[in-house]
This record gives C-alpha cells, sequence and structure tokens, in this order.
C-alpha cells in the first residue's frame, strides 16, 4: 500500500491507495469511478472525453438535462475551444494536461460573498500544485496560477442565476501538466517544474480534496479564512510591479484583492486606485 498525503491549510488527510494508482494503472478490483466512489463528493458523476469544444460548455449542456449531483465533474483529454476569462481563449496540447470543470451549487444566501467564492477555488489550484512538487506557487489576479513568474493554470467560473438567486456555478480549470512547448508564451507546467510526469487522474484525485476543503469553509462563510489565505499566496502583493492601462505603462504595488474582486493598486504618486478585471494587466 502506499501513503499519500496532502497538505491542507487546516488539517491532513491520509490516503490508502494502491501502489498501482500512482503509477497511472487502475487493477481490479479498482476502477477511475469506483475510486472516486463514496469519497469527498460521494454521488458524484464522471464524464470524459477525448476531445470536446470545451468543458464549461459540456458542463453547461449537463445541466440543463436535469439535477446533476454535486461534485459531478467533466474532463477532456482536448479542447477544440478552450475558454478563459471575458472571451480569452486557453490553448493546450492534446492529452498533456488537465481539464476539467466541476458543478457546484453554493448556497444562495452566501451570494453577498460570491468572489470570495473564485478566492477559494483559486486557492484550491494553487494548492493541488503545490502538493505536486512545485514551489514558489501563488495566485495572479484575477484567475491564473503561476509557478515563478510563469503561467500555469487558469480558472473560469461561470455562474448560473434564477429567480431565486445564485443556482449553481460551473468551475472551469486548465492546468498544465507535461507540456513544454508553449509557442512563446509565459508559461510552464507542473512536469517541467517537478522533474516528472504526471498523470491526469493523480492530479485530478488531489484537486478533488482540495476544492472541497475550500468549498466547505466557503460554504461555512469563512471568508476571512479564505481571505487571508488567498493575501498570503497573491502574487505582487506589497511588491513594485509593471502594469499595462489601454497603451499605457505604469509602476505600482498590489495592496488587495477586495471582497468585491477589484484590484487595489498603489501608483508611484501614492494615490490609490480600483481596477476590475481587463482593465489594468500585470505585466510578468
Amino acid at each position: 500500500m502506499y501513503t499519500l498525503t496532502l497538505r491542507l491549510p487546516i488539517s491532513f488527510y491520509f490516503i490508502f491507495l494502491p501502489n498501482t494508482f500512482l503509477n497511472n494503472r487502475f487493477e481490479a478490483p479498482f476502477t477511475w469511478d469506483e475510486m472516486h466512489h463514496n469519497m469527498v463528493f460521494p454521488n458524484a458523476l464522471h464524464r470524459h472525453f477525448e476531445s470536446v469544444d470545451s468543458t464549461n460548455d459540456e458542463a453547461a449542456r449537463w445541466l440543463k438535462s436535469g439535477q446533476i449531483p454535486e461534485g459531478s465533474r467533466v474532463m477532456a483529454d482536448y479542447q477544440t475551444n478552450g475558454k478563459g476569462q471575458r472571451n480569452s481563449t486557453w490553448q493546450s496540447e492534446s492529452g498533456q494536461n488537465l481539464m476539467c470543470s466541476f458543478i457546484l451549487y453554493p448556497k444562495a444566501q452566501a451570494e453577498c460573498g460570491i468572489f470570495y467564492f473564485s478566492k477559494a477555488i483559486a486557492c484550491a489550484v494553487r494548492d493541488t500544485i503545490a502538493d505536486c512538487g512545485c514551489d514558489d506557487v501563488t495566485i495572479k489576479w484575477p484567475n491564473d496560477i503561476l509557478i515563478g513568474r510563469k503561467k500555469t493554470a487558469g480558472i473560469l467560473i461561470e455562474n448560473q442565476w434564477t429567480t431565486h438567486g445564485w443556482n449553481s456555478a460551473i468551475v472551469g480549470m486548465g492546468i498544465n501538466l507535461n507540456q513544454r512547448n508553449f509557442e512563446g508564451l509565459t508559461a510552464t507546467s507542473i512536469s517541467e517544474k517537478s522533474g516528472k510526469s504526471w498523470s491526469s487522474k493523480e492530479v485530478h484525485f488531489i484537486l478533488e480534496q482540495h476544492i472541497h476543503h475550500y468549498y466547505q469553509l466557503f460554504l461555512a462563510e469563512k471568508f476571512e479564512e479564505i481571505d487571508n489565505y488567498y493575501h498570503r499566496h497573491l502574487f505582487g502583493l506589497n511588491s513594485t510591479e509593471n502594469f499595462e492601462m489601454g497603451n499605457a505603462a505604469f509602476v505600482g504595488i498590489i495592496t488587495r484583492v477586495s471582497s468585491g474582486g477589484l484590484l487595489e493598486i498603489q501608483r508611484e504618486s501614492g494615490e490609490l486606485q480600483v481596477f476590475e478585471m481587463k482593465e489594468v494587466k500585470l505585466i510578468l
């Protein structure tokens, strides 16, 4: 047997798995679906595709078919139209990375802390990458995870609303696992930094534990705890960085990310400015 220890901010989970799990081989009586049965999302369903337009779009279509159990997820080896924030695209080599979308049902009364939900997911993805043997893993506002100064993961959360409020959330993410060629992009992968190859199933298992942990903090409305951990790992916090706003460049210091998700930057003049997503770009 093999003991896998996952680092969490508050507690530790000790999970005993067959040696074959970490070698990406599933032998009887274990299968991929059975390994996830009765774990952190006990009723969750799993759909895997070799190719799909985007895992978020597929999860949205799945949601329209009826009430899908919480924690259900869509995974794909390749996305033909991967999505990022504000109509950005996500580029990934086929079979080299982890691309998945979780379906969650946050409490309607937690609407006041909706960006804390985004912060909680960012913390979960950040911890997943750190648990894969990578150092200097940080959260880059609003939705990226970095190793050093290179992008390693992106997050896209699409919320569904009804007349009664916040109904569901599709939590999509792409994590660079084994890709090495990024065609001039400022990006890296877990494999490149950890020195070993990783299977998507292996990393997904770790990711699921962290998403469940931070999601429970969010549902318990422990927003201050989430916020403190988020800022502890926020890239550029209290350090001088270069930014672009339209065609203008400027130097500033990130002071915090507000409860509403706005980035607060102190300019060289001492003026404190607040920015929404896509209004300003941090130059890596």
